[in-house]
């Protein structure tokens, strides 16, 4: 039987008082309506919030890190730090 479930309001909470210690915000941007996905909740929580934390360390103090998602499913985590080196990106 599949289970359909959204983010829960802990992963959100969790996100959002890490923003706070860092000295960031959060914004969280979706669509109107629900979109759904199919695979392992576990697994989606761990890489968006894998995703987050290094936005979180990337977005300059006081900054705002975006977290959205499209009617597509497709989600994107932006921040406006300098991004990874040149060098590095191999």
């Amino acid at each position: 039987m599949l289970q359909r479930q959204s983010l829960n309001e802990n992963f959100v909470a969790d996100t959002a008082l890490l923003a706070i210690k860092r000295r960031r915000q959060i914004e969280f941007e979706d669509p109107n309506a629900p979109v759904y996905v199919r695979g392992s909740q576990f697994a989606l929580e761990s890489v968006l919030r894998n995703l987050i934390d290094n936005a979180l360390r990337a977005e300059p103090e006081n900054g705002t890190v975006i977290v959205r998602v499209g009617s597509d499913a497709l989600v994107e985590v932006l921040d406006h730090g300098e991004g990874v080196a040149e060098g590095d990106r191999d």
